[in-house]
């Protein structure tokens, strides 16, 4: 991990306890008196707003066994986000009111945290009090084994003392126990949850930042700075002191829990074009594959997700959208099938999710069950055991992320308790900490272990505690698996390579040493190997999966990234463009793999550059690859040269050619000049259906034909489901993806060619089920992910800019442009701003696109994985 220490200097008065705030204005959210426990509410009207509200968005439990009640709501409780319960059984909820605080919002100017109990055990809140005020973005909560409660904030780990044990803990009694420093701004990217050991260890975690610096400053005045990395889970003391860095390669880790064995947990959201959602196993010195270095998308080779890169560890379960809430239902006395299962609160789909682990070697895998479902405003994030059996969900009940005026916490509980079933602990439990006394020897038999997680437990310890001349010794060893290991190893503990050693693992007869070299090489922008690189894609041997490395590879060291580095440059915002000769040089180069030459054919800067297009044309008329022919006619179709019209109509008139490559060829000539003509409608009657189907597109999208008898639209997103549910085409969906027609390819990405002003989705069929795809088509508005939520900032002249993701900072507020760059515009400009309401993707493609090709294209979007 390579980290840079931007700021040596100690923090300033971070670590004295907080000033009281001043501010306690409540027009909004606070019904509660600030102290002891006293009525938050008018029984009357708590009887009213609980009868009534949300009644047509109850969730439901699909065990008949247990029933869901609502607990608390709106006006009581808003925008709630983390939850926690102490040992009498109160439950305490962040209030959140600094979120994304719109600038017409009213409300506290503080988030709160609200204690609620139940006094006469009929599932309501009658008693509603305000324990804590939080100066801005508190994320979650979690107790001590002393029954202090911990809140986690954007910012900040806080230990709420209660001293005078009055009920409250004022902003005085508030000790900072961890602060990061960082320019993010991203509430969703910052520090995210909390979690406390039964020994009292704090475990916190932290999302990507947005790619900018950070550093964490511990109350004992450690620092531990990085740059580049994924969010990470690092660990304190109780004191605050012994500062660690767990594990990293997390993309936003918005919660982390033990279970009942002593593992730890975390539900990991994905970086949008990288699924699943995801939940880990987290171990000491685990490394999960994201990082923020490559970009946000996590498409990029050096960024990993699921075990697809040496020294990535796999993922437990995959989850639906936005997972934000984790609980083992082990205290919950559910009944026999909840014994050892926990549950995942699933924000983007209105869904709980239950999962059954099944030992895996050292760790374990599940798949998620339906477990609770809800409704449109049924937005469940954290959850929390009831005293008594059961457990409660804090509801954020809108899709919008920034702070509004509506809430709800529900309480699920069993018709009739199971009996209590307590903790055991588990072997898996002890890969949290690295041992302090180990067995060189014992760790290097594990390297060839089959268990990924004793393999990285071992190179963890090896990378700690081993000794480097025998590590380095391990690097010439005859065992892949040793010189594997060694070279993680190595890398953990920030191993300077030597030259030697860098050719040597370029050479290695194993593709993984060859990959480990490479990323290594890209990660430092080391161009003195930039031949060396460049000669590899000549190897005999080469596979397409080491193409993409090398290509990668030869991506960073042609760009100025390490200047950008030096400066701190926010890496989401970095361009790793290829060289445009290179590439050329790439394309025009017959004795390469012909899937390599495909892969870099819509990275060419330019096809219709004359050099370029004569190769390209060359290509359509003598390459019998396939996929090189397919990229080539796409290419030359998207900047709508006319030169490949006649070209690419011999390839669609072509008998002898695979029927799938000419359909490619007439969905191409739909975007060049004169491509389509009368002639084409012999091929109506041509023997290969993928080209029937293409030429009657074709032919009655130009009005040459009659258009087909049309189809009554539905008119609900049930409707919808129903009639594009199943079936399609994949290759026909493909073609409809790629064509400007369908709108698709102008915002999105599909393995390298494309635009990004949307999320790359290249994996979607990952991470979305054909419901979701389906849904995100027609109903594009419904759900949009914080990092394409669309932003308007209104003026004073009259004007307004539009961006994404809006972060405010003192002096005005920063969007991020459409092609990644930062617009900046300060308060006194600005007349009003705020999330927009509409997705930035066009509303009605369902009422523009034929059925047909709406079916394909759900289709193709379900095959991409």
């Amino acid at each position: 991990m390579s980290v840079t220490n931007r700021d040596q200097s100690r923090p300033t008065g971070r670590f004295r306890r907080h000033r009281r705030c001043h501010s306690l204005a409540r027009p909004l959210g606070e019904s509660a008196l600030p102290g002891g426990r006293r009525i938050g509410l008018l029984l009357s009207l708590a009887g009213f707003i609980l009868s009534s509200a949300h009644a047509e968005d109850t969730p439901v439990a699909l065990d008949p066994n247990l029933e869901v009640i609502l607990f608390a709501a709106d006006p009581d409780i808003v925008t709630p986000i983390g939850a926690v319960t102490n040992a009498d059984g109160d439950l305490f909820v962040v209030e959140s009111h600094t979120h994304v605080r719109p600038k017409d919002y009213v409300g506290p100017s503080t988030d709160l945290i609200k204690r609620f109990v139940d006094t006469d055990g009929d599932g309501r809140a009658d008693e509603i009090t305000i324990f804590a005020r939080i100066e801005k973005e508190a994320m979650n909560l979690a107790f001590a084994p002393d029954g202090v409660l911990h809140v986690v904030t954007a910012s900040d780990v806080i230990r709420l003392n209660d001293a005078d044990g009055n009920g409250t803990s004022e902003t005085d009694e508030h000790t900072v126990l961890l602060h990061l420093e960082t320019q993010s701004g991203n509430p969703h990217g910052d520090l995210l949850g909390i979690a406390i050991d039964r020994d009292g260890t704090i475990y916190a975690s932290r999302g990507n930042v947005g790619g900018y610096p950070y550093a964490y400053i511990s109350a004992a005045h450690e620092r531990l700075t990085g740059y580049g990395e994924g969010g990470d889970i690092v660990r304190i003391n109780p004191d605050g002191s012994g500062l660690h860095r767990v594990a990293t390669g997390f993309w936003n880790p918005f919660v982390i829990a033990f279970d009942r064995h002593g593992r730890l947990l975390c539900a990991d959201n994905d970086p949008d074009s990288r699924g699943p959602n995801r939940v880990v196993h987290v171990i000491d010195g685990g490394d999960y594959g994201y990082l923020a270095r490559y970009g946000p998308t996590g498409l990029h080779p050096f960024s990993g997700w699921n075990a697809d890169l040496p020294g990535v560890l796999p993922i437990a379960a995959g989850t639906g959208e936005a997972p934000s809430g984790l609980l083992d239902l082990t205290s919950t006395r559910l009944g026999p099938n909840y014994s050892d299962a926990f549950a995942v609160t699933i924000w983007g789909e209105h869904t709980l999710s239950l999962f059954h682990p099944h030992r895996t070697g050292a760790s374990f895998t599940a798949t998620a069950e339906p477990f609770i479902n809800g409704g449109e405003h049924f937005r469940p994030v954290a959850l929390a055991p009831a005293k008594g059996g059961g457990f409660f969900i804090t509801d954020w009940v809108l899709r919008d992320y920034p702070n509004h005026s509506r809430g709800a916490i529900w309480l699920v509980r069993p018709k009739q308790p199971g009996p209590e079933v307590h903790t055991a602990a588990d072997v898996a439990a002890l890969l949290k900490r690295i041992p302090d006394v180990f067995s060189p020897a014992q760790a290097e038999s594990l390297l060839s272990n089959e268990d990924p997680f004793l393999r990285h437990h071992a190179v963890a310890a090896l990378a700690a505690h081993g000794d480097l001349t025998r590590l380095e010794q391990l690097l010439a060893s005859p065992s892949v698996d040793l010189r594997q290991g060694a070279w993680l190893a190595l890398r953990h503990r920030g191993h300077a390579f030597t030259a030697a050693e860098i050719e040597s693992a370029l050479t290695d007869p194993s593709e993984v040493l060859r990959i480990l070299a490479l990323r290594h090489i890209g990660d430092q922008v080391d161009r003195t190997f930039t031949s060396k690189v460049e000669a590899m894609l000549t190897a005999p041997d080469l596979s397409p999966r080491l193409f993409r490395f090398v290509l990668a590879t030869q991506q960073i060291l042609g760009s100025d990234v390490d200047a950008a580095y030096a400066k701190g440059t926010r890496t989401f915002a970095i361009k790793r463009d290829v060289p445009a000769p290179l590439i050329e040089r790439l394309v025009q180069d017959d004795s390469l793999p012909d899937a390599g030459r495909a892969l870099a054919i819509p990275q060419l800067a330019d096809p219709a550059a004359p050099a370029v297009r004569e190769t390209l044309l060359q290509l359509i008329t003598s390459s019998d690859s396939p996929p090189l022919v397919r990229e080539a006619m796409r290419s030359l179709a998207a900047v709508g040269e006319p030169a490949a019209t006649p070209i690419i109509q011999i390839v669609a008139f072509d008998p002898s050619l695979d029927p799938e490559l000419r359909a490619d060829a007439v969905s191409s000539l739909r975007q060049l000049p004169d491509g389509i003509t009368p002639a084409f409608k012999k091929l109506l009657n041509d023997p290969a259906p993928p080209v029937r189907l293409e030429a009657t597109r074709a032919l009655q999208a130009f009005g040459l034909i009659p258009a087909a008898d049309p189809v009554v639209r539905p008119t609900s997103l049930d409707d919808w489901n129903a009639l594009l549910g199943t079936g399609g085409d994949p290759a026909a969906g493909e073609r409809v993806f790629h064509e400007t027609t369908a709108l698709c390819i102008t915002c999105h990405r599909v393995k390298n060619r494309g635009s990004v002003i949307g999320p790359d989705l290249s994996n979607i069929g990952l991470t979305l089920s054909r419901r979701q795809l389906i849904r995100s088509i027609i109903q594009p508005s419904d759900d949009i992910s914080p990092e394409y939520q669309g932003w308007e900032i209104k003026l004073n002249n009259g004007g307004s800019v539009v961006g994404l993701q809006g972060h405010l900072r003192g002096w005005g507020i920063i969007l991020t442009g459409f092609t990644g760059e930062e617009i900046r515009t300060r308060h006194e400009n600005i007349a009003s701003y705020g999330a927009m309401e509409r997705s930035l993707m066009p509303d009605g493609l369902g009422q523009i696109l034929p059925v047909d090709d709406l079916r394909n294209l759900v289709a193709y979007l379900e095959s991409l994985r």
